[in-house]
Protein backbone atom coordinates (compact mmCIF):
# COMPACT_ATOMS: atom_id res chain seq x y z
CA UNK A 1 0.00 0.00 0.00
CA UNK A 2 3.04 2.50 0.80
CA UNK A 3 5.82 2.29 -1.39
CA UNK A 4 8.73 1.69 1.02
CA UNK A 5 12.48 1.50 0.54
CA UNK A 6 14.69 -0.87 2.56
CA UNK A 7 15.76 1.49 5.00
CA UNK A 8 12.57 3.07 5.83
CA UNK A 9 11.92 -1.15 6.83
CA UNK A 10 15.07 -0.88 9.02
CA UNK A 11 13.78 2.07 10.80
CA UNK A 12 10.11 1.03 11.83
CA UNK A 13 12.06 -1.70 13.36
CA UNK A 14 13.98 0.96 15.49
CA UNK A 15 10.69 2.84 16.26
CA UNK A 16 9.14 -1.06 17.38
CA UNK A 17 11.61 -1.60 19.66
CA UNK A 18 12.38 1.84 20.99
CA UNK A 19 8.98 2.53 22.12
CA UNK A 20 9.47 -1.59 23.90
CA UNK A 21 6.60 -2.52 21.32
CA UNK A 22 7.40 -6.37 19.37
CA UNK A 23 7.37 -6.45 16.09
CA UNK A 24 5.29 -9.77 16.37
CA UNK A 25 2.73 -10.84 13.60
CA UNK A 26 -0.62 -10.32 14.31
CA UNK A 27 -3.16 -13.19 13.25
CA UNK A 28 -5.94 -10.99 11.57
CA UNK A 29 -9.25 -12.73 10.82
CA UNK A 30 -9.63 -12.70 7.25
CA UNK A 31 -12.83 -13.69 4.73
CA UNK A 32 -13.22 -13.79 1.37
CA UNK A 33 -16.03 -11.27 -0.46
CA UNK A 34 -15.85 -12.56 -4.09
CA UNK A 35 -13.00 -10.74 -5.50
CA UNK A 36 -12.38 -9.17 -1.97
CA UNK A 37 -10.94 -9.73 0.73
CA UNK A 38 -12.00 -8.60 4.14
CA UNK A 39 -9.89 -8.63 7.59
CA UNK A 40 -10.38 -7.82 11.13
CA UNK A 41 -7.80 -7.10 13.99
CA UNK A 42 -8.22 -6.95 17.55
CA UNK A 43 -6.74 -6.39 20.72
CA UNK A 44 -8.18 -6.32 24.05
CA UNK A 45 -6.31 -5.27 27.04
CA UNK A 46 -6.83 -4.26 30.72
CA UNK A 47 -4.40 -2.39 33.11
CA UNK A 48 -3.88 -0.31 36.22
CA UNK A 49 -1.00 2.18 37.36
CA UNK A 50 0.36 3.12 40.97
CA UNK A 51 1.82 6.27 41.76
CA UNK A 52 4.63 5.50 43.95
CA UNK A 53 6.43 8.61 45.31
CA UNK A 54 5.00 11.09 47.37
CA UNK A 55 4.33 14.89 46.80
CA UNK A 56 6.96 17.02 46.40
CA UNK A 57 6.20 19.93 48.46
CA UNK A 58 8.13 22.33 45.54
CA UNK A 59 5.20 21.59 43.14
CA UNK A 60 2.11 22.60 45.18
CA UNK A 61 0.69 25.79 46.77
CA UNK A 62 0.74 26.37 50.92
CA UNK A 63 -2.64 27.26 50.17
CA UNK A 64 -3.47 23.25 48.85
CA UNK A 65 -1.15 21.76 50.81
CA UNK A 66 0.57 22.29 54.33
CA UNK A 67 4.18 22.89 53.84
CA UNK A 68 3.80 23.68 49.76
CA UNK A 69 6.58 25.95 48.30
CA UNK A 70 5.17 26.59 44.74
CA UNK A 71 4.34 30.08 43.76
CA UNK A 72 1.52 29.39 41.89
CA UNK A 73 -2.17 27.36 42.46
CA UNK A 74 -2.45 26.80 38.84
CA UNK A 75 -0.51 23.35 38.48
CA UNK A 76 -0.61 21.06 41.61
CA UNK A 77 -4.53 20.06 41.44
CA UNK A 78 -3.32 16.52 39.55
CA UNK A 79 -0.15 16.26 42.40
CA UNK A 80 -3.22 16.40 45.14
CA UNK A 81 -5.58 13.94 43.69
CA UNK A 82 -3.62 11.15 44.29
CA UNK A 83 -1.99 9.10 47.18
CA UNK A 84 0.83 7.09 47.12
CA UNK A 85 1.04 3.88 47.07
CA UNK A 86 -2.63 4.04 45.06
CA UNK A 87 -3.79 3.78 41.76
CA UNK A 88 -4.16 6.96 39.46
CA UNK A 89 -5.63 4.64 36.25
CA UNK A 90 -7.32 1.17 36.50
CA UNK A 91 -8.65 0.89 32.83
CA UNK A 92 -10.02 -1.39 29.89
CA UNK A 93 -9.58 -1.10 26.45
CA UNK A 94 -10.15 -1.77 22.69
CA UNK A 95 -8.75 -1.81 19.44
CA UNK A 96 -9.84 -2.84 16.11
CA UNK A 97 -9.00 -2.37 12.81
CA UNK A 98 -10.82 -3.29 9.53
CA UNK A 99 -9.54 -3.48 5.89
CA UNK A 100 -11.21 -4.35 2.60
CA UNK A 101 -8.93 -4.79 -0.02
CA UNK A 102 -9.54 -5.35 -3.75
CA UNK A 103 -6.80 -5.90 -5.49
CA UNK A 104 -4.68 -2.58 -5.55
CA UNK A 105 -7.16 -0.34 -3.68
CA UNK A 106 -8.96 -0.80 -0.77
CA UNK A 107 -10.43 1.27 2.62
CA UNK A 108 -9.20 0.30 6.08
CA UNK A 109 -10.61 1.96 9.46
CA UNK A 110 -9.18 1.96 13.31
CA UNK A 111 -11.40 2.66 16.24
CA UNK A 112 -11.11 2.34 20.09
CA UNK A 113 -12.84 2.37 22.84
CA UNK A 114 -11.68 2.60 27.02
CA UNK A 115 -12.97 3.23 30.33
CA UNK A 116 -11.02 3.94 33.00
CA UNK A 117 -12.32 2.84 36.27
CA UNK A 118 -10.06 4.86 38.55
CA UNK A 119 -11.13 8.12 36.96
CA UNK A 120 -14.35 7.33 36.07
CA UNK A 121 -16.44 6.58 39.29
CA UNK A 122 -13.80 7.19 42.52
CA UNK A 123 -13.47 10.20 43.97
CA UNK A 124 -10.69 12.63 44.58
CA UNK A 125 -10.07 14.36 47.79
CA UNK A 126 -9.28 17.98 46.42
CA UNK A 127 -11.31 18.27 42.63
CA UNK A 128 -10.22 20.64 40.18
CA UNK A 129 -11.41 23.23 38.37
CA UNK A 130 -14.56 21.50 36.33
CA UNK A 131 -16.45 20.23 39.31
CA UNK A 132 -15.80 23.46 41.47
CA UNK A 133 -12.81 21.98 43.61
CA UNK A 134 -15.88 19.84 45.15
CA UNK A 135 -13.89 17.57 48.02
CA UNK A 136 -14.38 14.14 47.64
CA UNK A 137 -16.11 14.25 44.87
CA UNK A 138 -15.77 12.79 41.17
CA UNK A 139 -13.57 14.50 39.01
CA UNK A 140 -16.00 16.24 35.85
CA UNK A 141 -14.48 15.45 32.15
CA UNK A 142 -17.79 16.77 30.56
CA UNK A 143 -15.70 19.62 29.02
CA UNK A 144 -13.02 17.58 28.35
CA UNK A 145 -12.21 17.01 24.61
CA UNK A 146 -13.57 13.44 23.63
CA UNK A 147 -9.68 11.74 23.53
CA UNK A 148 -9.03 12.69 26.88
CA UNK A 149 -12.05 11.70 28.70
CA UNK A 150 -12.28 9.06 31.09
CA UNK A 151 -14.33 6.80 28.70
CA UNK A 152 -14.88 6.88 25.07
CA UNK A 153 -15.23 5.14 21.80
CA UNK A 154 -13.62 7.03 18.75
CA UNK A 155 -12.47 6.00 15.27
CA UNK A 156 -8.68 6.89 14.69
CA UNK A 157 -8.11 6.13 11.20
CA UNK A 158 -10.17 5.59 8.61
CA UNK A 159 -9.31 6.15 4.72
CA UNK A 160 -9.27 4.78 1.13
CA UNK A 161 -6.32 3.85 -0.63
CA UNK A 162 -5.00 2.76 -4.26
CA UNK A 163 -1.70 1.92 -5.60
CA UNK A 164 -1.11 2.25 -9.47
CA UNK A 165 1.01 2.67 -12.60
CA UNK A 166 1.19 5.59 -14.48
CA UNK A 167 3.38 6.94 -16.96
CA UNK A 168 5.34 3.40 -15.54
CA UNK A 169 5.69 5.24 -12.22
CA UNK A 170 3.98 3.79 -9.06
CA UNK A 171 1.82 5.74 -7.36
CA UNK A 172 0.47 5.24 -3.39
CA UNK A 173 -2.60 7.44 -2.94
CA UNK A 174 -4.80 7.81 0.48
CA UNK A 175 -7.38 10.14 1.16
CA UNK A 176 -9.35 10.36 5.04
CA UNK A 177 -8.33 10.30 7.93
CA UNK A 178 -4.16 8.72 9.04
CA UNK A 179 -0.93 9.12 10.32
CA UNK A 180 1.54 10.44 8.06
CA UNK A 181 5.08 10.49 9.44
CA UNK A 182 8.03 11.83 8.04
CA UNK A 183 11.75 12.32 9.70
CA UNK A 184 14.04 9.69 11.57
CA UNK A 185 13.15 10.92 15.43
CA UNK A 186 13.09 7.73 17.54
CA UNK A 187 12.54 9.29 21.35
CA UNK A 188 13.50 13.12 20.97
CA UNK A 189 10.14 14.87 20.05
CA UNK A 190 9.73 17.98 18.17
CA UNK A 191 11.82 17.00 14.89
CA UNK A 192 10.46 17.16 11.64
CA UNK A 193 7.93 14.13 12.60
CA UNK A 194 4.79 17.06 13.45
CA UNK A 195 2.52 16.11 10.45
CA UNK A 196 0.15 14.02 13.44
CA UNK A 197 -0.80 15.54 16.69
CA UNK A 198 -0.22 13.68 19.80
CA UNK A 199 -2.86 11.83 22.44
CA UNK A 200 -1.23 13.05 26.00
CA UNK A 201 -3.68 11.18 27.78
CA UNK A 202 -3.63 7.72 25.07
CA UNK A 203 0.26 7.40 25.97
CA UNK A 204 -0.30 7.82 29.60
CA UNK A 205 -3.15 4.88 29.88
CA UNK A 206 -1.63 1.62 30.51
CA UNK A 207 -0.56 -0.88 27.90
CA UNK A 208 -0.58 2.48 25.61
CA UNK A 209 0.27 1.28 21.45
CA UNK A 210 1.55 4.04 19.23
CA UNK A 211 -1.14 3.79 16.92
CA UNK A 212 -3.07 4.64 20.06
CA UNK A 213 -1.21 8.17 21.01
CA UNK A 214 -1.43 9.53 17.17
CA UNK A 215 -4.62 11.42 16.37
CA UNK A 216 -5.34 10.69 12.21
CA UNK A 217 -6.00 13.67 10.78
CA UNK A 218 -7.81 14.05 7.42
CA UNK A 219 -5.87 14.26 4.65
CA UNK A 220 -4.72 13.90 0.81
CA UNK A 221 -1.41 11.83 0.49
CA UNK A 222 0.47 11.03 -2.42
CA UNK A 223 3.79 8.86 -2.99
CA UNK A 224 5.52 8.85 -6.25
CA UNK A 225 8.53 6.61 -7.34
CA UNK A 226 10.23 8.68 -9.85
CA UNK A 227 13.05 5.71 -10.74
CA UNK A 228 14.10 2.97 -8.05
CA UNK A 229 16.16 5.54 -6.02
CA UNK A 230 13.68 8.99 -6.24
CA UNK A 231 10.44 8.99 -4.46
CA UNK A 232 8.74 12.16 -3.54
CA UNK A 233 5.68 12.48 -0.99
CA UNK A 234 2.92 15.13 -0.37
CA UNK A 235 0.35 15.59 1.51
CA UNK A 236 -2.65 18.31 1.88
CA UNK A 237 -3.99 18.10 5.39
CA UNK A 238 -8.02 19.33 5.44
CA UNK A 239 -8.75 20.00 8.77
CA UNK A 240 -6.64 20.81 11.66
CA UNK A 241 -5.98 19.10 15.31
CA UNK A 242 -4.51 20.12 17.99
CA UNK A 243 -2.36 18.37 20.72
CA UNK A 244 -5.02 16.71 23.60
CA UNK A 245 -3.01 17.67 26.74
CA UNK A 246 -3.25 15.70 30.24
CA UNK A 247 -6.36 17.22 31.45
CA UNK A 248 -6.70 19.32 34.51
CA UNK A 249 -7.03 17.10 38.02
CA UNK A 250 -5.20 14.08 36.06
CA UNK A 251 -2.04 12.75 37.50
CA UNK A 252 -0.04 13.65 34.95
CA UNK A 253 -1.38 17.01 34.60
CA UNK A 254 1.18 20.16 35.86
CA UNK A 255 -1.08 23.11 34.65
CA UNK A 256 -4.45 23.20 35.88
CA UNK A 257 -6.07 25.84 33.34
CA UNK A 258 -5.05 25.21 29.58
CA UNK A 259 -6.34 22.20 28.58
CA UNK A 260 -9.60 21.56 27.25
CA UNK A 261 -12.75 21.71 29.64
CA UNK A 262 -10.33 23.78 32.31
CA UNK A 263 -11.68 26.96 32.85
CA UNK A 264 -10.99 28.54 35.78
CA UNK A 265 -7.24 29.96 36.83
CA UNK A 266 -7.17 31.09 40.25
CA UNK A 267 -4.93 34.08 41.94
CA UNK A 268 -2.92 33.32 44.51
CA UNK A 269 -1.17 30.82 46.98
CA UNK A 270 -1.60 30.79 50.11
CA UNK A 271 -5.46 30.33 49.97
CA UNK A 272 -7.25 26.93 48.85
CA UNK A 273 -8.14 26.56 45.23
CA UNK A 274 -11.98 26.00 46.07
CA UNK A 275 -11.93 29.18 48.26
CA UNK A 276 -10.43 31.36 45.43
CA UNK A 277 -12.65 29.42 42.46
CA UNK A 278 -15.36 30.91 44.01
CA UNK A 279 -14.20 34.76 45.49
CA UNK A 280 -14.66 37.61 42.69
CA UNK A 281 -11.18 38.28 42.98
CA UNK A 282 -9.90 35.08 43.08
CA UNK A 283 -10.07 33.91 39.70
CA UNK A 284 -9.52 34.66 36.03
CA UNK A 285 -12.03 33.10 33.66
CA UNK A 286 -11.54 31.61 29.91
CA UNK A 287 -12.65 32.94 26.94
CA UNK A 288 -13.07 32.02 23.87
CA UNK A 289 -10.06 30.32 22.37
CA UNK A 290 -8.27 31.02 18.89
CA UNK A 291 -7.96 28.11 17.12
CA UNK A 292 -5.97 27.77 13.94
CA UNK A 293 -8.11 27.54 10.42
CA UNK A 294 -8.69 23.52 9.06
CA UNK A 295 -6.69 24.92 5.76
CA UNK A 296 -2.99 25.89 4.76
CA UNK A 297 -1.10 22.78 6.25
CA UNK A 298 0.85 20.79 3.68
CA UNK A 299 4.17 19.15 2.91
CA UNK A 300 6.11 18.16 0.25
CA UNK A 301 9.38 15.71 0.63
CA UNK A 302 11.42 13.63 -1.40
CA UNK A 303 13.88 10.61 -0.85
CA UNK A 304 17.06 9.30 -2.63
CA UNK A 305 18.23 5.92 -2.35
CA UNK A 306 22.10 6.29 -2.94
CA UNK A 307 23.02 2.88 -3.20
CA UNK A 308 26.93 4.15 -3.98
CA UNK A 309 26.86 5.66 -0.49
CA UNK A 310 26.35 2.18 1.87
CA UNK A 311 22.65 1.76 0.59
CA UNK A 312 21.98 5.18 2.34
CA UNK A 313 18.81 6.67 2.03
CA UNK A 314 18.24 10.77 2.22
CA UNK A 315 15.38 13.08 2.58
CA UNK A 316 14.34 16.16 2.44
CA UNK A 317 11.06 17.80 3.56
CA UNK A 318 8.66 20.69 3.98
CA UNK A 319 6.05 21.31 5.94
CA UNK A 320 3.63 24.28 6.31
CA UNK A 321 1.98 23.95 9.65
CA UNK A 322 -0.28 25.45 12.64
CA UNK A 323 1.03 25.10 15.92
CA UNK A 324 -0.49 21.97 17.81
CA UNK A 325 0.43 23.21 21.42
CA UNK A 326 -1.80 25.93 23.02
CA UNK A 327 0.31 29.22 23.90
CA UNK A 328 -1.56 31.47 26.85
CA UNK A 329 -2.45 34.99 26.31
CA UNK A 330 -4.87 36.96 27.71
CA UNK A 331 -7.50 39.70 27.12
CA UNK A 332 -9.28 42.87 28.51
CA UNK A 333 -12.36 43.25 26.31
CA UNK A 334 -15.16 45.09 27.82
CA UNK A 335 -12.39 46.08 30.57
CA UNK A 336 -13.15 42.38 32.38
CA UNK A 337 -9.96 40.32 32.32
CA UNK A 338 -9.43 36.44 30.97
CA UNK A 339 -7.27 34.09 29.55
CA UNK A 340 -7.19 31.87 26.65
CA UNK A 341 -5.75 29.15 24.68
CA UNK A 342 -3.95 30.80 21.39
CA UNK A 343 -2.77 28.04 18.22
CA UNK A 344 -0.54 30.51 15.98
CA UNK A 345 -0.92 29.30 12.20
CA UNK A 346 2.03 29.11 9.40
CA UNK A 347 4.75 27.74 11.00
CA UNK A 348 7.13 26.42 8.47
CA UNK A 349 9.32 23.57 8.59
CA UNK A 350 12.35 22.65 6.47
CA UNK A 351 14.27 19.46 7.01
CA UNK A 352 17.11 16.73 5.96
CA UNK A 353 17.17 13.18 7.17
CA UNK A 354 19.46 10.33 6.52
CA UNK A 355 19.37 6.24 7.28
CA UNK A 356 22.03 3.52 6.87
CA UNK A 357 24.32 0.92 8.23
CA UNK A 358 27.75 1.31 9.29
CA UNK A 359 29.83 -1.86 10.96
CA UNK A 360 26.80 -3.30 11.73
CA UNK A 361 25.20 -0.68 13.33
CA UNK A 362 21.96 1.13 11.81
CA UNK A 363 22.48 4.93 11.78
CA UNK A 364 19.69 7.50 11.25
CA UNK A 365 19.56 11.24 11.89
CA UNK A 366 17.78 14.52 11.03
CA UNK A 367 18.26 18.04 11.14
CA UNK A 368 15.56 20.57 10.71
CA UNK A 369 14.62 24.81 10.71
CA UNK A 370 11.58 25.81 11.81
CA UNK A 371 10.54 29.43 11.36
CA UNK A 372 8.15 31.28 13.34
CA UNK A 373 7.55 28.91 15.98
CA UNK A 374 6.16 30.14 18.74
CA UNK A 375 7.79 30.67 21.96
CA UNK A 376 5.45 30.88 25.44
CA UNK A 377 6.42 34.14 27.72
CA UNK A 378 6.18 33.41 31.26
CA UNK A 379 2.57 33.09 31.70
CA UNK A 380 2.98 34.61 35.84
CA UNK A 381 4.68 37.75 33.72
CA UNK A 382 1.72 37.67 31.63
CA UNK A 383 -0.32 37.73 34.50
CA UNK A 384 1.64 40.34 35.53
CA UNK A 385 1.35 42.71 32.69
CA UNK A 386 -2.49 42.13 32.84
CA UNK A 387 -2.68 43.38 36.48
CA UNK A 388 -0.31 46.50 35.32
CA UNK A 389 -3.21 47.35 32.68
CA UNK A 390 -5.36 46.97 34.99
CA UNK A 391 -4.36 49.10 37.79
CA UNK A 392 -4.28 46.40 40.01
CA UNK A 393 -0.49 46.60 40.90
CA UNK A 394 2.40 48.01 38.76
CA UNK A 395 3.96 45.26 35.94
CA UNK A 396 7.33 43.58 36.58
CA UNK A 397 10.00 45.30 34.36
CA UNK A 398 10.21 42.57 31.76
CA UNK A 399 5.90 41.67 31.60
CA UNK A 400 4.10 42.01 28.16
CA UNK A 401 2.70 45.83 27.35
CA UNK A 402 -1.11 45.14 27.75
CA UNK A 403 -3.28 47.42 26.37
CA UNK A 404 -6.96 47.56 27.67
CA UNK A 405 -10.25 46.63 25.58
CA UNK A 406 -7.86 44.08 23.34
CA UNK A 407 -6.57 40.16 22.74
CA UNK A 408 -2.62 40.50 24.18
CA UNK A 409 -0.54 37.65 22.58
CA UNK A 410 1.25 35.48 25.27
CA UNK A 411 4.00 34.35 22.94
CA UNK A 412 6.70 35.77 20.14
CA UNK A 413 8.08 33.99 16.79
CA UNK A 414 11.39 32.41 16.81
CA UNK A 415 13.67 30.87 14.71
CA UNK A 416 14.99 27.00 15.39
CA UNK A 417 16.87 24.42 14.45
CA UNK A 418 17.25 21.01 15.79
CA UNK A 419 19.62 18.29 15.01
CA UNK A 420 19.31 14.85 16.20
CA UNK A 421 21.30 11.53 15.94
CA UNK A 422 20.49 7.86 16.69
CA UNK A 423 22.02 4.44 16.31
CA UNK A 424 20.77 0.88 17.15
CA UNK A 425 22.72 -2.15 17.25
CA UNK A 426 21.94 -5.76 17.55
CA UNK A 427 24.14 -8.25 19.86
CA UNK A 428 23.36 -12.25 19.84
CA UNK A 429 23.07 -14.52 22.62
CA UNK A 430 24.10 -11.97 25.27
CA UNK A 431 23.34 -12.77 28.75
CA UNK A 432 21.97 -16.37 27.51
CA UNK A 433 19.42 -14.29 25.81
CA UNK A 434 18.12 -14.84 21.64
CA UNK A 435 19.52 -10.69 21.07
CA UNK A 436 20.44 -7.57 23.12
CA UNK A 437 19.03 -4.45 20.94
CA UNK A 438 20.43 -1.34 22.00
CA UNK A 439 19.23 1.86 20.69
CA UNK A 440 20.12 5.86 21.45
CA UNK A 441 19.50 8.77 20.51
CA UNK A 442 20.87 12.17 20.88
CA UNK A 443 19.76 15.43 20.58
CA UNK A 444 20.77 19.44 20.01
CA UNK A 445 18.42 22.53 19.80
CA UNK A 446 19.35 26.28 19.05
CA UNK A 447 17.64 29.43 19.28
CA UNK A 448 18.35 31.90 16.23
CA UNK A 449 17.42 34.87 17.99
CA UNK A 450 18.00 36.38 20.97
CA UNK A 451 15.64 36.37 24.06
CA UNK A 452 16.06 39.50 25.95
CA UNK A 453 12.27 40.96 25.19
CA UNK A 454 10.97 38.58 28.28
CA UNK A 455 11.42 35.65 30.15
CA UNK A 456 10.20 32.21 28.62
CA UNK A 457 9.08 29.10 29.71
CA UNK A 458 9.28 28.06 33.28
CA UNK A 459 6.12 26.83 34.99
CA UNK A 460 4.22 29.36 36.66
CA UNK A 461 5.40 27.05 40.22
CA UNK A 462 8.81 29.17 40.23
CA UNK A 463 6.90 32.91 39.89
CA UNK A 464 8.35 35.16 37.87
CA UNK A 465 11.92 36.73 36.88
CA UNK A 466 14.45 38.26 34.23
CA UNK A 467 15.50 36.55 31.00
CA UNK A 468 19.03 34.80 32.10
CA UNK A 469 17.24 33.12 35.43
CA UNK A 470 17.62 29.33 36.00
CA UNK A 471 14.37 27.65 34.60
CA UNK A 472 13.99 29.60 31.56
CA UNK A 473 14.06 28.71 27.53
CA UNK A 474 17.66 29.10 26.86
CA UNK A 475 18.79 29.64 23.20
CA UNK A 476 20.97 26.10 23.23
CA UNK A 477 20.00 22.89 24.87
CA UNK A 478 20.72 19.25 24.71
CA UNK A 479 20.26 15.98 26.01
CA UNK A 480 20.03 12.39 25.20
CA UNK A 481 18.08 8.79 25.36
CA UNK A 482 18.78 5.30 25.47
CA UNK A 483 17.13 1.74 26.25
CA UNK A 484 18.19 -1.92 26.27
CA UNK A 485 15.95 -4.59 25.19
CA UNK A 486 17.15 -8.52 25.86
CA UNK A 487 14.81 -11.08 23.91
CA UNK A 488 14.25 -14.50 25.12
CA UNK A 489 12.36 -16.28 22.60
CA UNK A 490 10.52 -19.53 23.67
CA UNK A 491 11.90 -18.42 27.51
CA UNK A 492 9.72 -21.12 28.78
CA UNK A 493 6.58 -23.57 26.98
CA UNK A 494 5.65 -20.66 24.07
CA UNK A 495 6.66 -18.12 26.46
CA UNK A 496 8.67 -14.60 25.10
CA UNK A 497 10.05 -12.70 27.57
CA UNK A 498 11.87 -9.16 26.68
CA UNK A 499 13.52 -7.19 29.85
CA UNK A 500 14.00 -3.50 29.21
CA UNK A 501 16.01 -0.76 30.74
CA UNK A 502 15.28 3.03 29.96
CA UNK A 503 17.32 6.15 30.17
CA UNK A 504 17.07 9.74 29.39
CA UNK A 505 18.37 12.91 30.50
CA UNK A 506 18.44 16.09 29.78
CA UNK A 507 21.46 17.47 30.01
CA UNK A 508 21.99 20.99 29.29
CA UNK A 509 19.90 24.48 28.88
CA UNK A 510 16.20 24.49 27.55
CA UNK A 511 14.06 24.19 24.82
CA UNK A 512 11.33 25.90 23.57
CA UNK A 513 7.57 25.53 24.20
CA UNK A 514 6.60 22.14 23.83
CA UNK A 515 10.02 20.86 22.84
CA UNK A 516 12.57 17.76 24.25
CA UNK A 517 15.20 19.45 27.35
CA UNK A 518 14.67 20.84 30.62
CA UNK A 519 18.02 21.23 32.30
CA UNK A 520 19.05 18.06 34.81
CA UNK A 521 15.60 16.29 34.25
CA UNK A 522 16.22 12.38 34.37
CA UNK A 523 13.97 9.50 34.09
CA UNK A 524 14.73 5.75 34.43
CA UNK A 525 12.08 2.91 33.51
CA UNK A 526 12.40 -0.51 33.99
CA UNK A 527 9.99 -3.30 32.38
CA UNK A 528 9.69 -6.89 31.21
CA UNK A 529 7.18 -7.54 29.02
CA UNK A 530 6.09 -11.18 27.40
CA UNK A 531 3.70 -12.88 25.21
CA UNK A 532 2.60 -16.31 24.97
CA UNK A 533 2.23 -17.79 21.34
CA UNK A 534 2.58 -14.02 20.48
CA UNK A 535 -1.24 -13.58 21.04
CA UNK A 536 -1.04 -13.33 24.60
CA UNK A 537 1.04 -10.48 26.28
CA UNK A 538 1.85 -8.63 29.48
CA UNK A 539 3.81 -6.33 31.02
CA UNK A 540 4.95 -4.97 34.47
CA UNK A 541 6.80 -1.43 34.41
CA UNK A 542 8.44 0.95 36.88
CA UNK A 543 8.89 4.95 35.66
CA UNK A 544 10.92 7.00 38.03
CA UNK A 545 11.55 11.24 37.75
CA UNK A 546 14.46 12.65 39.41
CA UNK A 547 16.93 15.35 38.84
CA UNK A 548 16.29 19.24 37.76
CA UNK A 549 16.09 22.63 39.79
CA UNK A 550 12.70 22.68 37.99
CA UNK A 551 11.30 19.30 37.22
CA UNK A 552 7.71 19.71 37.42
CA UNK A 553 7.45 15.43 37.40
CA UNK A 554 10.01 15.11 39.80
CA UNK A 555 7.09 13.68 42.27
CA UNK A 556 4.75 11.00 39.36
CA UNK A 557 6.79 7.99 40.18
CA UNK A 558 4.86 4.94 38.95
CA UNK A 559 4.15 1.37 38.35
CA UNK A 560 2.14 -0.20 35.46
CA UNK A 561 1.08 -3.47 34.96
CA UNK A 562 -1.06 -4.36 31.90
CA UNK A 563 -2.80 -7.83 30.22
CA UNK A 564 -3.96 -8.33 26.43
CA UNK A 565 -5.59 -10.45 24.15
CA UNK A 566 -4.96 -9.92 20.19
CA UNK A 567 -7.06 -11.61 17.66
Amino acid sequence: MVNCTKTQTKHFLAITLAFGLSPLATHAITVDVGPASLSFNSTLSAGASWRVESVDSANVSPGNYEGGEALSSTNDDGDLNFDRDKTFSKIIKGLHELELNYDNIGAFTRFKYWYDFELKDESREHGHGPNGYAPNQGLNDKGYSRLSRFSGIELLDGFLYGSFYLNDSPWDVRIGRQVVSWGESTFIRNGINIINPIDVSAFRRPGAEIKEGLVPVSMLYINVGLNPAVSIEAFYQLEWEKTQLDPCGTYFATSDVIADGCQTLTLGTSVPDRTLSIAPNGRLKRSSDVDASDSGQFGLAMRYYAQALNDTEFGFYYVNYHSRIPMFSVATLGGVPSYFAEFPEDIQLFGVSFNTNLSGYALFGEISYRKDLPIQINASEIVSGLFGALGIRPANTFSPEITLGTRAKGYDLIDVTQAQISTLKTYNQILASDRLIIIGELGFTHILDDLKDHPYGRSTNYGTGSPGDNGFITRSSWGYRLRASLDYRNFMAGVNVSPQLSWSHDVHGVSPTGGAFNEGDKAVSFALNGDFKEDYRGGISYTRFFGGDFNTLSDRDFISATVSMSF
